[in-house]
C-alpha cells in the first residue's frame, strides 16, 4: 500500500470521531485545514470501522482484492455488452495481466469510482440506442455515487457522456437525445436537494459552514 491510502485513512478516522465536516481539525489550528477529497469513500471506511469494531488499517488491506475484483468485473461487463463475449473475457484479462493491476488494488476513492464509470457510460448508451431514458436516470444515480467519490473521475463520465450527446446531435440529428441528458443531470439536481434537505433538519449548521467555505470545499473540488 501506498502514503496516499494511509491518507484516506485519516480522513475516515476524521469523519469517525466528527461527523461530516470540512476541515481536519488538528492541521492550520485555529480553522482547521480544508478537506480536499469528496466524503463518499471515507464513510463507507468509517461505518465499516464503527459496525466491525477493527483498525482501519485492516479495512484498507480487506478490500484490496474486492476493489480490484469488481473493476475488472465491470470492465469485463461493459465490453461484453459493447462487443461480445469474447472482447469481455479478452477486456478483463488484459487488466489482470497489466500492470494498472498494480494501481487498481490500492484502497484509494478513485478504484471505488473506476468500479461506477463504466456502468454509468453503459447505461447511458443503452439508453439512446434502446430508446429507454430510465437508463439515463439510472446513470446519472451513479454519476452522483463519482461526484462523491473522485473529482477526476466525474470530470471523464462529464466529458465522455456530453461527447455522447453532442455527436447523437451532430451526427444522427437525434433531438431526443437531449431528453436523454437532461434526464441523466437531473437526477444529480434531484438527490443534491434531497441531500441538503436532509443536512437541514439534521445538521443546519453545516449548511452555514457550507455557505461560508462553497460548496466546492464541501464536495473537495477547490484543492
Amino acid at each position: 500500500m501506498s502514503w496516499d491510502v494511509i491518507y484516506h485513512v485519516l480522513y475516515a478516522k476524521i469523519y469517525s470521531q466528527n461527523g461530516f465536516i470540512l476541515v481536519k481539525p488538528l492541521l492550520n489550528a485555529p480553522i482547521g485545514q480544508k478537506i480536499g477529497y469528496p466524503p463518499f469513500f471515507h464513510f463507507l471506511f468509517a461505518v465499516l470501522g464503527k459496525i466491525l469494531n477493527i483498525d482501519y488499517m485492516l479495512i484498507a488491506r480487506a478490500i484490496q482484492p474486492i476493489l480490484a475484483f469488481s473493476i475488472v468485473l465491470s470492465v469485463t461487463y461493459v465490453a461484453k455488452r459493447f462487443y461480445g463475449n469474447i472482447a469481455g473475457i479478452y477486456a478483463g484479462f488484459l487488466m489482470i495481466s497489466s500492470t494498472i493491476i498494480y494501481r487498481i488494488m490500492l484502497p484509494v476513492p478513485e478504484n471505488l469510482a473506476l468500479i461506477f464509470l463504466p456502468i454509468a457510460v453503459y447505461l447511458y448508451y443503452a439508453s439512446i440506442k434502446e430508446k429507454k431514458i430510465k437508463y439515463a436516470f439510472i446513470s446519472g444515480i451513479l454519476m452522483v455515487l463519482i461526484v462523491a467519490t473522485h473529482q477526476a473521475a466525474f470530470l471523464c463520465l462529464i466529458i465522455i457522456i456530453t461527447m455522447f450527446t453532442i455527436v447523437e446531435l451532430l451526427i444522427y440529428k437525434d433531438k431526443d437525445v437531449l431528453k436523454n441528458y437532461g434526464l441523466f443531470l437531473l437526477s444529480l439536481s434531484v438527490i443534491v436537494i434531497v441531500v441538503l434537505l436532509v443536512i437541514l433538519i439534521l445538521k443546519p449548521i453545516l449548511i452555514q459552514n457550507i455557505i461560508n467555505q462553497g460548496i466546492t470545499a464541501a464536495l473537495g473540488f477547490e484543492t
